[in-house]
């Protein structure tokens, strides 16, 4: 993803999740923050900035569980704990 992407997805964002409730409220949180992709990368995503936004990681992790299941995201994160990195 070009830097300059990621650059002017924070600055939109203001550095905080982006994810909003149905009740309307924003997270807004700046703990361990991820550029999230509105349409999943695997599903024909892209990597510009009307497709991304921040996403702290419980956020992320909701959008992949609703998008992929609960079950893939679980393999996917056991696989990244036993070769010690992203699955990506």
């Amino acid at each position: 993803m070009p830097a300059a992407v990621r650059r002017q997805v924070y600055e939109r964002d203001g550095g905080g999740c982006a994810y909003v409730s149905p009740d309307g409220r924003r997270c807004g949180s700046r703990w361990f923050i991820e550029v999230h992709h509105r349409r999943p990368w695997a599903r024909g995503g892209a990597h510009t900035v009307d497709d991304l936004e921040l996403r702290c990681r419980t956020h992320d992790l909701q959008a992949a569980r609703a998008d992929f299941g609960g079950d893939h995201v679980a393999s996917k994160a056991r696989q990244a704990q036993l070769f010690g990195g992203s699955t990506g």
